[in-house]
């Protein structure tokens, strides 16, 4: 089968240069047998190929020049029909299908006889008025085509398979995010304990990711600031919150709150291994790659109820699920996962886990499944 995995949005990341999703995905139907384009948002602003050699083959990514709505920021791509008819797909995988660059795709796999499926991660509207009307729109002009004429909505989590059940589709399944473990066999050693003053038996915890708002990162200086001088958080990552992170720090005077910045892929592998716990205090999580890296490391986790965490999070051996940001419920959490208090047996099913759980070959594997199933 010849497929292509159509990013709507217009975000220009490399697949090639991340744990993308996309990227991952396709290795995973690759190694089935499979040929698998991605198709993405240029860079550039012009049409460009590129292959990407892996050890079944190579990966076409696709980027085609597209322009933007107004107000809506939403993109059209300008040769998307060119394209899909020129590529010979049998099936089109379509990312969310609230965009509105999703619908002109689906219409455009419609007219051409071209089967195509949604994949879906988000699991709630967007907050303001605009798009409250845009939602009306989308739902009464484009849902009805997407809904209608898809092989099916493979949903990231439960979270965002009972949104799109309540929008009226009917074959709704749930297709976990995967892993790509081989990007971590590159490693930059290094020992964080010795590197932060961090004593092998104080209590690590880390946070990865962007820091901002929505990822409650000032709560994350609350806990530091309500902490023993024992417990050490520390963050990675950059975003628009992290200048008020290093005012409250400074402030409070945070000695156990450090920021490094931003880390390469190879740099995560010893802090995850090395942490008590990983954290994510977050509003809204699709859902959270650093959450599977962390159990992946071995590492436990504790996260607000996002739509992500809640379906990765089985149990304690695991981590836990922490509806609110009620600080002392968090040191509880916190308390719990102290280094003296963990059996290494936990680590090695953390891993087990995630390795068996979030294998993208066995993702693709059950993706098709239901795809051929479907049709």
């Amino acid at each position: 089968m010849k497929i292509a995995i159509f990013r709507t949005d217009s975000s220009t990341q490399d697949p090639a240069s991340y744990n993308s999703q996309e990227m991952g995905l396709a290795k995973g139907l690759q190694r089935l047998g499979h040929v698998v384009d991605i198709i993405i948002a240029s860079s550039s602003g012009k049409y460009s190929e590129k292959t990407v050699d892996e050890s079944d083959g190579t990966i076409k990514i696709i980027e085609i020049p597209y322009r933007v709505i107004p107000l809506l920021g939403e993109p059209v791509y300008l040769k998307a029909n060119m394209v899909l008819n020129r590529g010979g797909y049998d099936y089109v995988q379509i990312n969310e299908e609230g965009n509105f660059a999703s619908y002109l795709i689906a219409r455009i796999c419609f007219k051409n006889g071209i089967k195509f499926g949604i994949y879906q991660g988000m699991y709630r509207l967007l907050s303001g008025r605009k798009w409250a009307l845009y939602e009306a729109v989308h739902h009464r002009l484009f849902r009805p085509l997407l809904s209608a004429h898809s092989v099916g909505a493979f949903c990231k989590t439960s979270q965002a398979s009972s949104y799109l059940s309540s929008k009226g589709y009917l074959n709704t399944h749930v297709v976990p995010v995967g892993l790509d473990f081989e990007k971590f066999r590159i490693r930059k050693t290094r020992d964080w304990r010795a590197h932060l003053d961090v004593g092998a038996n104080e209590q690590l915890i880390v946070y990865v990711g962007s820091i901002e708002k929505r990822r409650n990162p000032l709560f994350i200086a609350e806990l530091a600031h309500k902490a023993n001088a024992d417990q050490h958080f520390v963050l990675v990552g950059a975003g628009p919150c992290l200048v008020d992170v290093e005012t409250a720090q400074k402030k409070l005077n945070l000695t156990n709150l450090h920021l490094v910045g931003l880390l390469t892929q190879q740099e995560l592998p010893d802090l995850y291994e090395q942490a008590d716990v990983f954290i994510l205090p977050s509003d809204y999580e699709i859902y959270g790659m650093a959450v599977i890296e962390s159990l992946f490391f071995g590492t436990p986790v504790i996260s607000t109820h996002t739509a992500g965490p809640v379906d990765i999070i089985t149990g304690d051996t695991h981590g836990r699920i922490i509806p609110t940001l009620n600080v002392d419920e968090w040191m509880a959490g916190l308390n719990f996962y102290r280094r003296a208090s963990q059996d290494l047996r936990g680590n090695a099913e953390r891993t087990a886990y995630a390795r068996e759980r979030f294998d993208w070959v066995r993702i693709a594997r059950g993706y098709l499944r239901l795809v051929t199933k479907l049709s």
